[in-house]
């Protein structure tokens, strides 16, 4: 399931519905509903998962995802309460999912203030901080930097000048260099 400190959950499409919209061709289970995409391994009911290489057919056998993306040779491995998507891409297929399943919260900054741990955070001209984004105490911020929504940056670290941080939680004592770019929208899987 997307952190939903960086993703806004879409409103849950049918199994069939997703399926023509991925590309992907139904076999069982077009009427279930699909809320979110997830690992085999941690999927739910609702969620949907897929199986992108052969090493994780365990992980398909024993997932409790409610729908799964899998190649054509695979499909005796899905366990049979599950909606079956098949793809000749079951990555790039669930990758399209997730983008129509969930939506990166919009930047909507807010002042350093409401994101500082305490007055010992300091941020330079220009910087901009998004919604719902945290800042540890002693931290400081270079110019023209952008902490995303949801971002979380602990205590005495320096994030230079120029910087992007999005859909990451940074440790303490982290220095990020000018022109650093933290972070990426997917969720592990390629476009």
């Amino acid at each position: 399931m997307p952190d939903p400190r960086f993703f806004e959950s879409l409103p849950a499409p049918r199994a069939d519905e997703l399926a023509e919209r991925i590309g992907a061709e139904v076999l069982r289970g077009g009427e279930r509903m699909i809320s979110a995409v997830a690992p085999l391994a941690s999927a739910g009911p609702s969620d949907i998962g897929f199986l992108g290489d052969r090493r994780f057919l365990d992980s398909l056998r024993a997932t409790a995802a409610g729908c799964v993306i899998a190649p054509a040779g695979a499909t005796d491995a899905v366990p049979a309460g599950a909606a079956l998507l098949v793809s000749g891409e079951p990555q790039a297929a669930w990758a399209l999912a997730s983008l129509l399943l969930h939506r990166p919260l919009p930047l909507s900054p807010i002042t350093l203030a409401e994101a500082a741990e305490d007055e010992t955070v300091e941020a330079d001209p220009g910087v901009v901080i998004g919604q719902g984004a945290r800042i540890g105490r002693g931290s400081r911020i270079g110019a023209n930097s952008v902490i995303g929504a949801g971002v979380q940056i602990g205590r005495d670290c320096v994030i230079g000048p120029n910087v992007s941080v999005g859909f990451a939680l940074i440790g303490d004592r982290v220095k990020l260099y000018a022109g650093a770019r933290i972070g990426e929208a997917g969720f592990g899987a390629a476009g």
